[in-house]
């Protein structure tokens, strides 16, 4: 259903006038995040550009959830903190960069010091941060 929701997300993002066709990105947080790495586009109007997954690991015993199911010229950024106390089992433990490509400008980033180490929600744990050093 989920992966259903984000190919018609995208296609009808598409219809919009202000839409640049050309910079479609797919971004999800947690379970958001898994159907972000997992999306497989059903045809060239749900094709994205880049993708961001942000706190998930690719990693689970369900063959549907592990991994990420970008074309080769799809870009990915994912986000994780090494102690998400989400993700502390041994299926689920790890990060997205084993499958990632090398060639394509994906990174994998895992927060493994400090506040964001331990958080899920990192982009609004970052911006705390960022917001409360300025001050």
């Amino acid at each position: 259903m989920r992966q259903a929701d984000a190919g018609n997300a995208i296609e009808m993002a598409r219809k919009i006038p202000f839409v640049d066709q050309t910079k479609i990105i797919l971004a999800g947080l947690s379970q958001g995040a898994i159907t972000t790495a997992t999306f497989k586009a059903a045809n060239s109007n749900q094709k994205t550009v880049a993708r961001i997954v942000e706190g998930w690991t690719c990693n689970a015993k369900w063959p549907e959830y592990k991994g990420i199911n970008a074309g080769p010229k799809e870009a990915v950024l994912t986000l994780v903190a090494k102690y998400d106390p989400w993700f502390q089992n041994e299926w689920t433990k790890g990060n997205c960069g084993r499958f990632l490509s090398p060639v394509n400008g994906s990174i994998s980033v895992v927060y493994d010091k400090g506040k964001l180490s331990y958080q899920h929600e990192l982009l609004k744990g970052l911006t705390q941060i960022t917001t409360s050093s300025n001050a």
